[in-house]
């Protein structure tokens, strides 16, 4: 996969905002009207390596704490171009588990009066991005940013052509890829530190006001852990939708329980429905209001794995005088059948003849039906049945007719 810079020729101002992603992504030959075509395999308008490069390039900063919290998931992504020319970059962190707030511990969930200060199974938190091309610079820039914090969003975008959102922290440039705080064990994002501290207060009886987010001890930082192959595509043709775990080293990976993207089903962060506990909200709730989805996918249920294949084809010749019959087994119906001849001063031919030749005579052997299973013979003939299965694999068998 080629990352930044794959037109060629360096980025042409240096010094402007945003990311200069290379001489290939531009609107014009990221989208259908691009003269030598696009591959676009979630047919959504955009091209996959324009999806690839501008989803890598924009990743976000993570900074996050791995004393108060756990973080692990299995991420996965999505982009679309939108009607403005924009593209919109979803990023999907699929947590494993909410741990619950740090002042209020692990509360039951499904208690309403507590409904964000309890921990449950999976943490379906995201990110959203919009970002443009600016024509004069050659340049991406971050148009607006959208980060989950509970059941509302943090949310801005820049007020003029040309610029980017202010209240956002940019690791490297400024327009560029963001920061995003996560708040310890509840996983809500943040634009900055001082924003996560404190957010979000409930009262809670008798005359008690809690606040429950909480960065201060967010010490470490990564991006966004990204694969092409983690990319769910679009809903007119989903890349990935229901999945398993791809983690071996998660508790319970091959435990059974399928997440699900663009169907609307819970997410429980892989964890099986017989642990108990809760989950929460399906991601296709997020892909719909970030315009992604309008209804959804029916069905999430993973495809049957694929039969195994077929012992390997084998010929044999049923003797029923005067009838021979073709007898094969294996390989893949149905089968098509060839019969040749040969008389009985073939010899030693009928253990040197190469492959049948339908309607010549070839070291001897004459063709005689390419239809027929059973075969009427007289005597003083050498048969071969030659069987074709529909993969086109050959067996063949021999016999002499005294």
């Amino acid at each position: 996969m080629c990352i930044i810079d794959c037109g060629g020729g360096g980025d042409p101002d240096p010094s402007a905002p945003g990311i200069w992603v290379g001489g290939q992504v531009t609107p014009t030959l990221c989208g259908p009207q691009n003269p030598n075509g696009i591959n676009d395999a979630d047919e959504d308008g955009l091209s996959d390596f324009c999806e690839n490069q501008l989803a890598y390039a924009f990743r976000p900063e993570l900074r996050y704490s791995t004393v108060y919290d756990d973080t692990r998931g299995e991420p996965y992504w999505a982009a679309r171009p939108d009607s403005a020319g924009h593209v919109v970059i979803g990023y999907l962190f699929s947590y494993y588990r909410d741990l619950g707030s740090l002042q209020y511990g692990c509360s039951p969930p499904g208690n309403d009066l507590k409904k964000d200060l309890g921990c449950h199974n999976g943490d379906s938190e995201s990110v959203w991005l919009t970002v443009y091309f600016n024509s004069s610079t050659s340049h991406w820039l971050l148009h607006r940013t959208a980060y989950s914090a509970h059941d509302d969003w943090n949310d801005t975008s820049a007020t003029s052509p040309g610029t980017y959102p202010l209240h956002v922290e940019y690791p490297g440039r400024l327009g560029g890829y963001p920061r995003v705080w996560i708040a310890e064990q509840k996983h809500a994002n943040y634009f900055t530190q001082s924003d996560c501290t404190g957010a979000h207060k409930e009262p809670l009886p008798p005359l008690v006001v809690l606040t429950w987010d909480v960065c201060t001890d967010d010490v470490d930082s990564a991006r966004f852990a990204f694969s092409d192959a983690w990319n769910i595509g679009s809903e007119v043709h989903p890349l990935i939708n229901g999945v398993t775990s791809r983690d071996p080293s998660y508790e319970y990976y091959g435990g059974g329980r399928v997440e699900c993207y663009w169907t609307d089903k819970p997410f429980r962060g892989w964890v099986p429905d017989t642990v108990g506990g809760g989950d929460a909200a399906s991601y296709l709730s997020k892909l719909i209001l970030w315009g992604f989805a309008t209804t959804g996918v029916a069905s999430c249920d993973p495809p049957p794995p694929p039969p195994p294949p077929p012992p390997p084809l084998s010929n044999s010749i049923t003797v029923n005088a005067p009838y021979y019959a073709a007898n094969p087994t294996g390989g893949y119906p149905a089968y098509t059948y060839l019969w040749e001849k040969c008389g009985i001063d073939c010899g030693q031919l009928v253990l040197a003849a190469l492959g049948p030749q339908p309607n010549t005579v070839a070291h001897g052997w004459l063709y005689l039906s390419s239809s027929q299973q059973v075969y009427f013979a007289s005597s003083g003939w050498y048969l071969r049945s030659t069987v074709t299965d529909a993969h086109g694999t050959q067996a063949q068998a021999q016999y002499y007719v005294p």
